[in-house]
């Protein structure tokens, strides 16, 4: 007969255990990168998402838009978001 091996720990010891310092949160979440310098920032209030466009790519969107700031001041542009395609009220800003 052989003799009985030790029987080994059902959950290994905390001092043995390597953590992933990122974490599942960091596969579900999403980083925004910062905006490239002259880059056009749109935020939608209807999909809520914010969409950094080139200065080109933000004149094509805003040809058919309305800029009302005394009726909105949080959102003062009415225009197609290039997120969603839907119009809605947008605010923009300028990097510099």
């Amino acid at each position: 007969m052989r003799p009985r091996t030790p029987r080994l720990p059902a959950t290994p010891e905390p001092s043995n255990v390597i953590r992933d310092a990122e974490g599942k949160r960091a596969l579900f979440s999403r980083i925004e990168p910062e905006p490239v310098r002259g880059a056009i920032t749109v935020a939608c209030s209807r999909c809520q998402e914010i969409t950094s466009l080139s200065p080109l790519q933000a004149m094509r969107a805003l040809l058919p838009s309305l800029y009302v700031p005394l009726l909105r001041r949080d959102y003062p542009s009415l225009m197609r978001c290039p997120a969603c395609h839907q119009l809605g009220w947008s605010r923009l800003s300028l990097h510099v």
